[in-house]
């Protein structure tokens, strides 16, 4: 946008070529003019809606991990869990409903991540074992780690029960209704404080790496 001395433009106001010239507060300015979309209907725009409307039934499905992985997130920047949600997975789903479950993530915040160094997925039980506290000040040994375990063909899930960052491994056990189905696996880090600060990544990136293949076999 560009303001403009009043006497050049005599009152002039409207569009000319590829600006809009207009009058704000009693200063003229001049902006460029931005194309408007006349087919809302079209192939691009059905594969955006597509694409928002497989990561909003998403979010729908996994409410109970995003209450622990991105509320604290979430409420400091005055958002809902599912937006923050949609904001960060939003190069996760694809045409056809299909979703890089890889990439997805379901928790955010400042707190330092877990990486699971060992893991096993035998007989329905996920196992896996990672790092104490590294003594910084985005961790600590009281940090509650947790685990979510998501199926996509029964568009349902499972928490775990939490366990201090100092257990150095954590244990989950699926139901009967969830075993031989393909599950993902994410994790979260958060703090007992208000808000709760749940853990940006590098736990549930590498679990659903492990966990996936076991799970798959």
């Amino acid at each position: 946008m560009a303001t403009m001395d009043g006497s050049l433009l005599q009152g002039t106001s409207g569009r000319v070529g590829q600006v809009v010239i207009y009058n704000r507060m009693g200063r003229w300015c001049v902006r460029r003019h931005v194309e408007h979309i006349r087919d809302r209907r079209s192939e691009a725009q059905l594969r955006q809606r597509g694409r928002f409307l497989t990561l909003i039934r998403l979010a729908s499905a996994v409410r109970e991990a995003l209450a622990v992985g991105l509320r604290g997130e979430a409420r400091a920047e005055g958002l809902l869990d599912s937006n923050l949600f949609l904001r960060l997975n939003k190069g996760c789903a694809a045409e056809g409903g299909e979703v890089d479950y890889r990439r997805l993530q379901l928790s955010a915040g400042p707190l330092e991540g877990v990486a699971f160094r060992k893991v096993r997925f035998e007989g329905g039980v996920f196992e896996g074992r990672f790092e104490r506290s590294a003594g910084s000040g985005r961790s600590s040994a009281t940090d509650y780690v947790q685990l979510y375990a998501y199926c996509p063909a029964l568009r349902a899930g499972l928490l775990s029960l939490p366990v201090y960052r100092m257990d150095r491994r954590l244990r989950l056990a699926l139901p009967a209704w969830m075993q031989g189905q393909e599950v993902h696996f994410y994790g979260s880090c958060w703090r007992r404080r208000r808000p709760m600060w749940p853990s940006a990544g590098r736990v549930q990136k590498r679990a659903t790496t492990s966990s996936t293949r076991a799970a798959t076999q």
